[in-house]
């Protein structure tokens, strides 16, 4: 089952954190990772907040964008015609070359994983597999 929401609060009295706010069925293997940065960016909104409400609001702003990307990500896109050649081509060059001689990029897994990169960020680096870009559908 997945699950995707477009706020991560309940008014201003409880916030939705890890697979509650945007499970993906285990196909990206993030929800551990996800949870804990999900946690950790609360806890900042926590601190730079003058109330628990602008705090819950803020955090819930933040990561939304985030777990739509991680969605995204983790459900990929359904590319047609060139497009899904193209992207059928991409995936064994990074699988292959995994960034290495600066061919192709870490796999999708690895960049998840691996990296502090942004889940937004590495969605936009991949709009052109999908049929909108990712700033349209946040």
């Amino acid at each position: 089952f997945s699950v995707k929401c477009d706020s991560y609060r309940y008014k201003d009295k409880a916030a939705l954190v890890g697979d509650a706010a945007h499970a993906t069925g285990g196909v990206s293997g993030q929800g551990v990772n996800s949870a804990l940065v999900d946690s950790a960016v609360l806890a900042d909104c926590l601190v730079q907040s003058e109330s628990i409400g602008d705090a819950i609001a803020a955090y819930s702003d933040l990561q939304v964008p985030e777990g739509k990307a991680l969605y995204d990500l983790s459900f990929g896109p359904k590319p047609k015609g060139f497009k899904r050649i193209r992207y059928a081509f991409k995936g064994i060059v990074d699988q292959v070359f995994q960034g290495r001689l600066g061919i192709g990029e870490k796999s999708l897994q690895g960049q998840l994983t691996l990296t502090t990169r942004p889940f937004s960020e590495i969605r936009r680096s991949r709009d052109k597999y999908y049929d909108e870009p990712f700033d349209s559908v946040v």
